[in-house]
């Protein structure tokens, strides 16, 4: 989904992906308001969101709340 025109309103469908394991949100729209979608990817094992507009505070909130989660990368 990097470099996407994907925005927070458009993460309800990654939800839906109970084997998302892997996701790529770098250089996009996304925002803090897509964390409580995010949170339900509990399957996810990588999650790169480099150059989004989610604040550090949501995304450690969301890295602990994603409990296969091993590796992380929200500069």
């Amino acid at each position: 989904m990097s470099k996407t025109a994907i925005t927070s309103a458009g993460m309800e469908y990654l939800a839906r992906m109970p084997n998302l394991i892997i996701l790529t949100l770098s250089n996009t729209a996304v925002d803090d308001s897509a964390v409580a979608t995010l949170k339900q990817c509990k399957q996810l094992e990588q999650l790169v969101l480099t150059k989004t507009n989610i604040s550090r505070d949501q995304g450690e909130e969301l890295r602990a709340a994603l409990p296969h989660l091993k590796y992380f990368h929200l500069p």
